[in-house]
């Protein structure tokens, strides 16, 4: 049987680092829901504050580069995507 040593107490307080949880709290996550890594955090604010900078040019085209994708085929050219009527049954 292993025991809860020191190295396993300063791993763990490392990874709490991690988190924007308050200190005192014991956080049980099942893996339904939880808190993320501080940097996965700041990640997400730096999205949101793109967002309401430029809300039309982050939703409309520049979200793919903001995210780090490549854009679709269909955003890198000049050409208007095809359009279907609702009523074709092609």
């Amino acid at each position: 049987m292993t025991t809860y040593d020191e190295a396993a107490e300063a791993r763990h307080r490392a990874l709490r680092e991690q988190f924007l949880i308050r200190p005192g709290v014991t956080f049980l996550n099942h893996g339904s829901f939880g808190a993320c890594p501080k940097p996965v955090f700041e990640k997400y604010q730096a999205w949101q504050l793109e967002l309401e900078q430029q809300p039309v040019e982050f939703i409309g085209r520049g979200a793919s580069s903001s995210w780090g994708r490549p854009e679709p085929r269909w955003q890198r050219t000049s050409t208007p995507m095809p359009t279907r009527s609702c009523t074709s049954r092609t």
